[in-house]
């Protein structure tokens, strides 16, 4: 019933034809792609990877990252916007490349606990970060597609990226610090495709100083 008093946009004749993919979203979600698999494997291999350095239980990292996304959230709920997407996304990709290569670096207890941090603070930041990219760089009547087209590798990044790292550490004979190695390679690349096409990105747009439209303007 609420829905009766959002204002009218374009009906669907008036949309433009157009493919399966947004192309706006295209960079954003593969960049998101690879900066997820961290978490991915952080979270599939740390519980196996946690035996063998002498932890019983890792329900405790996982508090850590997850009151540490929570604060960010919304204490920080508009750090993308001061931000901007690529001091944004840049700062997400670091914290998570940083944090999953910690753990394939450092064999310890520790090493886990100082991982949750850094990841934890960079998935806090990807997400919303990129999906302001998409929002400014997509039309008007395609954004509902480009929102379609980026969750798209949010959702291949938990399958792909736990199936990726799982074959690394099969291949290395069950040495979970391979695949957190290997997690921490795909995550820079992320990070390495972020900066030599962040003035693709968005088509001609300034997006650093895009902010989102208001009710009226929508």
């Amino acid at each position: 019933i609420a829905g009766v008093w959002i204002p009218r946009g374009r009906t669907v004749a008036e949309v433009s034809d157009r493919g399966f993919l947004q192309p706006d979203a295209l960079w954003p979600g593969v960049i998101l792609l690879l900066g997820l698999i961290p978490f991915t494997a952080f979270a599939s291999f740390v519980p196996l990877y946690a035996e063998d350095i002498g932890l019983d239980s890792v329900g405790g990292v996982f508090g850590l990252y997850a009151g540490l996304v929570l604060v960010v959230r919304i204490v920080g709920a508009r750090l993308p916007d001061r931000l901007g997407w690529r001091k944004g996304s840049t700062m997400a990709l670091s914290g998570v490349t940083a944090g999953i290569l910690v753990v394939a670096a450092w064999g310890s207890v520790a090493s886990i606990w100082v991982a949750a941090l850094g990841i934890g603070a960079g998935m806090s930041l990807l997400y919303p970060s990129l999906f302001t990219a998409v929002m400014a760089a997509a039309p008007e009547e395609e954004r509902s597609h480009a929102v379609g087209t980026f969750s798209v590798f949010f959702d291949i990044s938990q399958g792909f990226g736990a199936t990726l790292v799982g074959v690394v550490v099969s291949l290395t004979s069950g040495n979970e610090r391979a695949g957190f190695a290997a997690a921490g390679a795909l995550a820079f690349s992320g990070l390495i495709a972020q900066w030599l096409l962040r003035d693709r990105i968005g088509r001609a747009h300034d997006l650093d100083s895009f902010a989102a439209p208001s009710v009226e303007q929508a």
